[in-house]
């Protein structure tokens, strides 16, 4: 069960029993699978979630993910799941989010952190893609760094856009 909140990249999700292994711990995976639903209910309501990267011609993949463990999250928990698009690449980006304990009093305790790096795909031929432009403009106004890329390789005017190696290069694939 989960709960929106005021902010589209936080929600609170209250751990059911699926969620549990048999020692009535939150199995860790889960803690990935709640910032990804973050993200994406956060990315459908500014504009440029799933639906509308696939009208433009492209899929979202998971390239990469990690997270680090504080402590566990057991049946019936509230957490407060968040979500922040971080930096903002040609090919990829990257993803921060935390899973927190939501007590009776004080402040959220934090369980997890979790990064993902995210990909485009071209839906007719699964290739690495650039971000569609109109959901690049998106992006760029709710990413923490402004779209600066960073080590995510140049914007347009770089010789990078729609070029697959470069994606494998910003990937660390070769």
């Amino acid at each position: 069960m989960s709960e929106d909140t005021a902010d589209p990249f936080r929600f609170v999700h209250v751990v059911e029993h699926i969620d549990v292994d048999d020692s009535g711990v939150m199995h860790f995976s889960r803690h990935h699978s709640l910032v990804e639903t973050a993200l994406l209910r956060g990315l459908a309501a500014v504009g440029a979630g799933l639906s509308a990267l696939r009208a433009a011609g492209g899929d979202l993949v998971v390239a990469q993910s990690r997270a680090w463990f504080a402590a566990p999250a057991r049946h019936l928990d509230r957490l407060q799941v968040t979500a922040r698009l971080r930096r903002l690449g040609v090919y990829r980006s990257h993803v921060e989010g935390a899973v927190a304990l939501v007590g009776a009093a004080g402040p959220p305790t934090g369980l997890s952190r979790v990064e993902l790096v995210l990909g485009v795909v071209s839906s007719a031929d699964r290739r690495p893609a650039p971000w569609p432009d109109a959901i690049s403009r998106i992006l760029t106004t709710i990413t923490n760094d402004g779209g600066a890329h960073g080590e995510f390789g140049q914007r347009r005017g770089g010789g990078r856009r729609g070029d697959p190696a470069a994606y494998a290069e910003d990937a660390g694939l070769h």
